[in-house]
């Protein structure tokens, strides 16, 4: 892209997109010229609002397989199976499940696998879905009457053809849009564009709270989840249509996706592919996790141990969303420079002063410990490779 500049009001064109001087001046450079393509996107920054879009982080399972046996994070970072516990231990979900070919120039996805399927009845549902923090999404003026048109795009494949359910929702969960998008062909991908004109009412998150959750449907009962109302914001907590594939019905059906993106305008545009390294710490601002086995010591600050002979440290990890829930598993070595020799421990403790940047760690008593002695610099081992710490703070 070519750049021309004169010496008096700076900017003349860009080349290709045909940006006139006047359109940099005086505040000329709209969301409707970013919109209508005069403008490209990337000008506006921070483009695409969904984290690991591409479902590049795996700081969970490392691309091993999992049983959706509750309602929580599973697999991929910052997207969480929403499920009603009828639909506990029927699905698999798995990072590049199959090894399939991801779709253009993508290198992974995400599979959900129907292992039991399961009949919808009463207020049933499935959801997979990502839910955006508010301070990521405050631009949008969602609630207002400058509320923002945004546009998503996925790639998808699925075993089953049909309409599939999408949707959108509020923190509160009481503003909804749900809408469908079409599979034409089974076990192809196809890449889909959901443009939506902002809600101009209801309470929409503006801090480190949910501020839009995108969701999509895997199955909804005709109850209290699901609406023939469509392609309309309305009141309530509503993420899936009433004449959708319900996918978590049949046995061995299959949901992929991959390369997500929310971006404001009413153009889906080119993937905003970051480098791993960022995209990994947009992850970690909502989990983090210190894995076990060759690599699993962890530098920390000063070490002691207090008056019950409990081996405490310091943990300190990237800046939290907010105040994570700290746990582990298993033994952990407790090695200092005044005590080379590792004392082992059982698992954390507890872990109290907790904040976003940082925590103490008590462990469970050990033996070959002075009592209240301040031991130098520590370091925690994770012995098995089974063995972890998470920092949580997830949505």
């Amino acid at each position: 892209m070519a750049v021309t500049i004169n010496g008096d009001t700076g900017i003349d064109k860009v080349v290709d997109n045909t940006i006139a001087t006047a359109d940099l001046q005086d505040g000329a450079v709209t969301a409707a010229k970013i919109a209508s393509g005069a403008i490209p996107n990337s000008y506006a920054g921070m483009k695409n609002r969904i984290i690991n879009g591409n479902m590049a982080i795996d700081q969970r399972n490392a691309g091993a397989s999992k049983v959706v046996a509750l309602s929580v994070y599973n697999s991929i970072d910052r997207f969480i199976s929403n499920i009603e516990s009828t639909f506990y231990n029927i699905t698999t979900i798995q990072q590049n499940l199959d090894s399939l070919i991801a779709p253009n120039y993508f290198t992974n996805y995400v599979g959900i696998q129907v292992d039991t399927g399961t009949a919808l009845t009463g207020n049933n549902f499935y959801n997979f879905r990502q839910q955006i923090e508010g301070n990521n999404v405050s631009d949008l003026s969602f609630g207002t009457s400058n509320a923002k048109t945004i546009t998503i795009s996925f790639w998808v494949r699925s075993t089953l053809t049909g309409d599939f359910s999408f949707s959108l929702r509020n923190g509160a969960t009481d503003r909804s849009y749900v809408t469908t998008y079409n599979i034409s062909s089974a076990n192809t991908w196809e890449k889909k564009t959901v443009t939506i004109a902002g809600d101009t009412i209801g309470t929409w998150l503006t801090n480190n709270g949910i501020g839009l959750t995108v969701n999509w449907a895997l199955g909804n009962s005709s109850g209290a989840f699901s609406t023939s109302t469509l392609n309309e914001w309305i009141a309530g907590s509503f993420t899936g249509a009433t004449t959708s594939v319900d996918l978590v019905e049949t046995t061995g059906a299959k949901w992929y996706i991959t390369g997500v993106q929310l971006e404001v305008g009413t153009t889906a545009t080119d993937f905003e592919n970051l480098q791993y390294g960022q995209q990994l710490a947009l992850c970690q601002r909502y989990f983090e996790r210190y894995n076990g086995g060759v690599d699993g010591g962890i530098p920390q600050g000063v070490a002691r141990t207090d008056l019950g002979n409990r081996p405490e440290t310091n943990l300190f990890y990237l800046e939290k969303r907010a105040n994570p829930t700290i746990t582990g598993d298993s033994t952990v070595n407790f090695n200092t420079m005044a005590n080379t020799n590792a004392v082992t421990t059982t698992g954390p403790h507890s872990f109290v002063g907790t904040g976003p940047r940082g925590a103490n760690l008590f462990y469970y008593t050990a033996s070959g410990v002075v009592a209240g002695a301040l031991s130098g610099i520590g370091l925690i081992v994770l012995n098995g490779a089974s063995d972890y710490i998470n920092i949580d703070a997830e949505l």
